[in-house]
């Protein structure tokens, strides 16, 4: 079973959705996993604040910026990972269709970024 698919919340806000390994699905509501587009799971925000109690991670595909300009918002994730290659950064993408690593992206390239802690 895989942890991470796509959804839109509050018929809006499309991204993609991680689940802890330990999750345990809420009561009356559903995942399911993949990147086949970001109509496999809709969540209403009420229902959204559920799954997140419950440990989902919601990363909004908010795209990225490029000189002055935004691209892709709606459509792709950028997220920056804490690597680097060489003195280019390495990002965690996905779109509507698939998920991966992308090396190479300039370090002045505007992606999102996620803070976590333990």
């Amino acid at each position: 079973f895989s942890k991470k698919g796509l959804a839109t919340i509050d018929g809006k806000f499309k991204g993609m959705v991680l689940l802890p390994d330990e999750w345990v699905q809420p009561s009356g509501l559903t995942f399911t996993p993949g990147f086949n587009g970001f109509t496999n799971n809709n969540y209403s925000i009420d229902e959204w604040h559920t799954m997140e109690n419950s440990g989902a991670v919601f990363l909004p595909a908010a795209g990225g910026r490029t000189n002055v300009s935004t691209i892709q918002v709606g459509s792709t994730g950028r997220y920056w990972t804490t690597s680097l290659d060489g003195e280019n950064g390495v990002s965690r993408t996905f779109n509507s269709t698939s998920d991966g690593t992308f090396r190479g992206a300039g370090r002045f390239a505007g992606f999102s970024v996620r803070p976590v802690k333990d």
